[in-house]
Formats: structure tokens, C-alpha cells, sequence
């Protein structure tokens, strides 16, 4: 065991006091190194805590109204009406995934908030769940615990503090699930056990029902499972397949009935007239203005290779 015993002083020493302890086990392939957590450091609930409260004081507003906080709030009061999945711009729903609406529909149907309370109360369990999911992660794979708390203290703190605490939190919910696909995979390539292909394959279906960008989750966890050279590649094969097989059962079964409304797999879109390298300039100009204010926005000229400003 390595250092599950030693206590030294300060909050980054007291994450090593809750470091994970290393065993070897025997997997269904042989001696791996398996993790088995110990308790949590104290500090983790104060930190969600106040992640929470952050959320609370920035939502005291209201959700921001948008594309998005309108249409999943009106999907949310259409399922407690009774009308089932969809909105006045897309009836029945099929330009996002079903889940976050649902789960506002949820709550506000077993508790006394109503669609805008429960979306406040779930971006608080949100930011909650990134602490302790994020930790998670963190530990496991960062040796230097200074950088596994400071990382821990960005994520529950940073969607706040940079103004997206006021938003649907759908992308940070997404994040959560693929930190706990990640943590499958790891599983897997510890212990080679099989029954983390199949939780790994049944969190991609809940990320899908969250954003339909989940789907990249199939290529790349099959990546994974064929890029372990430890293993002979008929049996990576397996894995990928099983893992492949599995996973896309529940994103098909509501594309085909997405294909049967209205003839398109993920909803009715309109292309951006932006390509991938307009985008790429304006993801960065929007960091440098968060970073610098004042900061020019860029425009990139690609038939000239050149960048100008404006």
C-alpha cells in the first residue's frame, strides 16, 4: 500500500492522506494493478458546498434566456402538461436529446418548484457532482496532489466564476458523465473485468440522452480498446465490439425514431457559415478577451494566409 497512512500538514498533504491505495488483483486477463478508493478528503464538501452556493447567487435571476434555457424549459412544461416530448419549434423534440428536460420535468413535478426552479436545482447538483466526479478522476490519474486539488477547486468553481453559472448546465452534466466513462475504461484496463465495457457502454447512453455529441464516445472508446498493446488483438477486437455493439443500441433507437418524424437522425439543423477554422479563431478570440479585455477579435482570411483584425 502506498501511503494511505501518512498524515502531514496542510490541505494538499491531506489529499495524499486519501490517495488511492494499490493492490494487484487477477482480472479475467491476467495480474493488472487495480485502485481501490479510501475515504474522501474533508475538504471535498466544503469546496461542493460552496460550488452550490455559487450556483444559487448567480441563478437568483433566472435561467439565461436563449435558444436552449427556452426550448428545454418549454419541453419540461410540455412533458408536466401531459403533451409528451416537444416544444412550439420542434414537435415532437428532436433537435436535442431528451434527458435534461425530462429530469426538469421531474423534479418540478415531485417537489413545489416549478420547470425554472428545477433547472436551478440541477445545475446545483451539477456543480456537485463535478467535485466529487472530478476528484475522482483527478486522483486517479494526477500523481502531484497540488494539481489534484487546484484542478478539483477549478471545476466546481470555474463555470461561475467565468458567467456560465446562469446558463442550462447540459455541457458541465455531459462532462460529468464522460469523467465516469473514463473512469470505466480505467477500470477496464486495470482489472479486465467485463462488466465495465458494459457500464462504459451505458454511460454513453446516458451522455447521448444529455448531448448528442456523445456519439463521438463510441470511436473513441473502441480507440481505446484497440490501443491496448497488452493484449492480443483478437481479444482488443472483442472488446471494441462488445463495447461498439452495445452502446450504439440506445443512440440508434432514437435516431430511427427521430428519421421516422421528420427524416434527419439528430433534428433539423441549419449549417453554421462558419467553417472549422472561423470557429477555431473565434474559440480563441473569445479566451483572449476573457484573458485581455480589449482583445481584438480575429477573422482569419485563409485564401491569403493571413490574419486580419477588426
Amino acid at each position: 500500500m502506498t501511503g494511505a497512512g501518512t498524515r502531514r500538514r496542510g490541505l494538499v498533504s491531506e489529499s495524499v492522506t486519501a490517495d488511492t491505495v494499490r493492490m494487484t488483483t487477477r482480472g479475467t486477463g491476467g495480474g493488472e494493478t487495480a485502485h481501490v478508493g479510501v475515504p474522501r478528503p474533508r475538504w471535498l464538501l466544503p469546496l461542493a458546498a460552496a460550488s452550490a452556493v455559487l450556483v444559487l447567487v448567480t441563478n437568483l435571476g433566472g435561467i439565461a434566456v436563449g435558444d436552449d434555457g427556452v426550448g428545454y424549459r418549454a419541453i419540461a412544461d410540455s412533458i408536466l402538461a401531459g403533451d409528451g416530448l416537444g416544444y412550439f419549434l420542434d414537435d415532437p423534440l428532436t433537435i436535442w436529446p431528451p434527458l435534461w428536460s425530462a429530469l426538469m420535468a421531474l423534479v418540478a413535478w415531485s417537489t413545489p418548484l416549478d420547470t425554472l426552479g428545477a433547472a436551478v436545482l440541477l445545475n446545483t447538483a451539477t456543480v456537485v457532482a463535478v467535485v466529487y466526479v472530478g476528484y475522482g478522476l483527478l486522483a486517479r490519474v494526477v500523481a502531484d496532489q497540488r494539481f489534484v486539488v487546484l484542478g478539483t477547486v477549478v471545476m466546481g468553481l470555474g463555470v461561475s466564476t467565468v458567467g456560465f453559472g446562469h446558463l442550462l448546465m447540459t455541457d458541465l452534466a455531459f462532462a460529468v458523465v464522460v469523467m465516469i466513462w473514463l473512469r470505466c475504461l480505467i477500470a477496464f484496463h486495470d482489472t479486465l473485468a467485463r462488466r465495465w465495457i458494459l457500464l462504459a457502454s451505458m454511460t454513453l447512453w446516458v451522455g447521448f440522452a444529455l448531448r448528442y455529441v456523445a456519439l463521438y464516445l463510441l470511436a473513441l472508446g473502441c480507440a481505446w480498446f484497440m490501443f491496448d498493446l497488452r493484449r492480443r488483438i483478437t481479444d482488443r477486437l472483442t472488446t471494441a465490439i462488445t463495447y461498439a455493439a452495445v452502446g450504439i443500441v440506445v443512440p440508434a433507437l432514437w435516431m430511427l425514431r427521430n428519421h421516422g418524424i421528420n427524416g434527419t437522425l439528430t433534428g433539423e439543423r441549419t449549417p453554421s457559415a462558419r467553417g472549422p477554422i472561423g470557429n477555431a479563431f473565434g474559440a480563441l478570440s473569445t479566451m483572449g478577451q476573457w484573458l485581455l479585455p480589449g482583445w481584438p477579435t480575429g477573422r482569419p482570411d485563409c485564401g491569403r494566409w493571413r490574419l486580419s483584425w477588426f
